[in-house]
């Protein structure tokens, strides 16, 4: 049996991890002085109600490779034959070293192979996904790893932000720093591109926005798509949208975990989807 262990920046929700025995290493957040284990010791949604309520800008750490470790070592001892760990990307946090770190701890006996998914959030969980169906399948450790490193090209990410502050000021602003200067009068949009956050258009209300990343994945061959709710209210039209564009398919809705929610802000509202390899273009 091969276990799956992933981080809490996946956003997949905490029951279809349970349902599908996915492991979860949590991320830390710090407000202030107080430290939580991201989806552990803080929920989500008290994530959201302590960001607007505190005024104190959230910090964000990796795993330790002790904590990767522990994971892996209940996984073994609960029967596990080898382990699949899949992180966010490692150009957005430390975890996928930590977990690299972790892994070459243990013999070919037990093999624990780790994945660099370049992406975060859902983009992160639709791998996540994908390696469960790859496990179905029946192939080897090894073959799985291959084929989730070619399909990370295949992994769409576009969002809608409130405001770069977070970005800015969590260190994670990258290439979107284009973006600053006019705020006041557009709506950013930004992806994850090899494994950093790039600015992907400026659009100047929010419904133009919506719209905007709704129209990514139109006449595209979709084989996943899930929304990200960053504690917004218009969740809904972005369904109407998407529903215009991609009749056939009912996304996933997953809220923002804190992990990403820290350095998107609140307001954030996105889509993660997995292409077939006759729709990449971007």
């Amino acid at each position: 049996m091969i276990k799956i262990i992933t981080d809490s920046a996946c956003d997949i929700p905490d029951d279809m991890l349970a349902a599908s025995e996915i492991g979860m290493v949590p991320l830390t957040v710090r407000f202030g002085k107080h430290e939580f284990k991201d989806r552990v010791e803080l929920p989500t949604s008290e994530f959201w109600k302590m960001l607007a309520t505190t005024g104190l800008m959230p910090q964000t750490s990796a795993p330790s490779p002790g904590d990767f470790q522990k994971a892996f070592d209940d996984a073994f001892a609960n029967g596990a034959s080898g382990i699949l760990c899949i992180t966010i990307s490692s150009g957005l946090s430390a975890t996928y070293q930590s977990a690299l770190t972790a892994a070459q701890a243990y013999p070919q006996s037990t093999p624990v192979v780790v994945v660099d998914t370049a992406m975060a959030s859902m983009g992160e969980g639709l791998m996540v996904l994908k390696a469960m169906d790859l496990l179905a399948e029946g192939i080897t450790l090894d073959d799985v790893r291959t084929k989730l490193l070619r399909a990370r090209s295949d992994v769409l990410l576009y969002a809608v932000i409130d405001s770069l502050d977070f970005l800015r000021q969590g260190g994670r602003i990258g290439g979107a720093s284009a973006l600053l200067g006019s705020m006041l009068s557009i709506k950013p949009i930004i992806t994850v591109r090899n494994g950093k956050i790039e600015p992907d258009s400026k659009q100047r209300t929010r419904a133009r926005a919506l719209e905007y990343i709704a129209e990514k994945v139109h006449g595209r061959q979709i084989a996943k798509l899930a929304i990200v709710n960053g504690n917004s209210g218009d969740v809904d039209t972005l369904v109407s949208k998407l529903k215009k564009v991609q009749p056939e398919i009912t996304p996933m809705i997953a809220d923002l975990s804190a992990i990403v929610g820290s350095h998107a802000g609140p307001g954030t509202l996105g889509i993660c989807a997995e292409v077939g390899h006759d729709a990449r273009n971007t």
